[in-house]
């Protein structure tokens, strides 16, 4: 549970949080006429802020089944399972279509085979 919420925090409440902190800054830029900063320079820092965010969530995502309960871990490897299953199905429905198809090609070959040595043979 605990990091569901830290997925949480990192992936929805920071990038508002970003959000609401550039209208602020905008807005007190906005509002001081006398302030001797460019918006240039109030923006300076949002390269570093980015980077670093991503570096958390990043980080956050790497930790994200170390620190999982029992009880998480259980949910995903069901889930996975599941997922397995489903592509093993595909796989199988795929092979049997190419299988069949394969059977299709080999017939009409050995058909198209078989009539070219009869004209060999039997000429008109």
């Amino acid at each position: 549970m605990l990091s569901i919420l830290m997925l949480f925090v990192a992936m929805i409440l920071t990038p508002v949080t970003i959000v609401i902190f550039v209208v602020f800054i905008e807005s007190s830029i906005r509002q001081d006429l006398v302030s001797q900063e460019a918006p240039q320079q109030v923006g300076q820092w949002s390269t570093s802020v980015s980077v670093a965010l991503i570096l958390v969530s990043a980080l956050l995502l790497r930790l994200k089944y170390p620190i999982a309960t029992e009880n998480e871990l259980q949910i995903e490897i069901n889930e996975t399972k599941e997922h397995l299953s489903q592509l093993e199905a595909l796989l199988e429905k795929k092979q049997h279509e190419r299988t069949a198809h394969d059977g299709e090609t080999t017939t009409r070959n050995t058909t198209n085979i078989w009539y070219g040595m009869r004209r060999i043979l039997k000429p008109d």
